[in-house]
């Protein structure tokens, strides 16, 4: 009997192809008015208003890709993600589908490959194509030391202190 099922959104940035649980994805955008803030946090390109909140939008190229400018596909779509109660945005290249597999299929890597990614990885998935690395967006929220499950106030942006 296989583990339990699950549902994974699959979305390419740069040549990997990376995925999140459907369960962490709250919407799928095609434009975010990104809100720039004073001395923000490394990996933050902004903030965005979403549903009454204030929700940091990451720099999904810097943080997994170490890539200082990235050039967008003109299909490139944001995503809302959640993790606890705090929700995060995202700018990708593209979305290419819903997975499905079980945990059984996941698998971890015995000797990781040198990438700056692979700190946020779960898991990876072969699918029919590709790899498909599984992010854990709780890992890129502590690695960034944003609150992993606290809502924002309209007074709390993710800045960086001091300088």
């Amino acid at each position: 009997m296989p583990g339990a099922r699950m549902l994974v959104l699959g979305w390419r940035l740069g040549p990997q192809v990376f995925g999140v649980e459907v369960h962490n994805v709250v919407h799928i955008e095609e434009n975010l008015k990104i809100r720039r803030v004073p001395r923000p946090l490394p990996g933050i390109s902004g903030v965005v208003y979403y549903q009454a909140q204030i929700v940091p939008v990451l720099n999904l190229p810097e943080i997994l890709l170490k890539e200082a400018s990235h050039k967008w596909h003109s299909d490139s779509l944001y995503l809302v993600l959640q993790s606890g109660d705090q929700r995060y945005g995202g700018r990708v290249d593209s979305v290419l589908r819903i997975f499905s597999a079980y945990t059984d299929d996941l698998t971890t890597w015995a000797d990781p490959p040198e990438h700056p990614a692979v700190p946020f990885v779960r898991a990876v998935l072969q699918t029919d194509q590709e790899m498909l690395w599984l992010i854990d967006v709780r890992r890129i929220a502590r690695h960034m030391r944003l609150p992993v499950h606290t809502q924002r106030t309209r007074t709390e942006l993710p800045v960086r202190q001091g300088a």
